[in-house]
């Protein structure tokens, strides 16, 4: 009950389309009502509208879940031979809101971003450069060469 009164006040910010309740009412869908086209449909409004926040869960979603919102288990199952390019899409996605989201010094998107370009692929194929890049703009990342 909590959490449907949550998000019809959140709603009401979420009219005027202020980013931060947009963010949180996504979270709301994704872990109060397990609903993740819901979330999905307001993480990508708060991320649209520029809110960081909003941007690292989108990215951290499309990064982990894959573009199968609906699915959340779709990478636990997805054949890599077979799916390589739907793969390679949501990371590309992925990619992109958390990009934004750490150029606006979201510390937590720097971080998901150094550890996914570290493996990359989760075979050894890292991404250095892309790694050493976001552990300048935060200090207390160190690569060594």
């Amino acid at each position: 009950m909590f959490a449907f009164a949550l998000l019809v006040s959140l709603g009401l910010a979420a009219s005027v389309h202020y980013g931060y309740a947009q963010c949180a009412i996504g979270m709301v869908y994704g872990n109060e009502f397990d609903n993740w086209g819901q979330s999905k449909k307001w993480l990508l409004r708060g991320s649209e509208r520029g809110n960081q926040f909003a941007q690292t869960m989108l990215g951290s979603y499309y990064a982990l879940l894959g573009d199968s919102f609906e699915d959340p288990n779709y990478f636990l199952n997805a054949d890599g031979a077979n799916d390589t390019v739907k793969i390679e899409q949501s990371f590309a996605e992925g990619f992109k809101w958390l990009r934004l989201a750490a150029d606006q010094d979201n510390v937590l998107a720097q971080e998901l971003l150094v550890t996914i370009y570290c493996d990359a692929d989760g075979q050894g194929n890292e991404e250095l450069e892309e790694a050493k890049r976001w552990c300048q703009s935060d200090a207390k990342y160190q690569l060594i060469d």
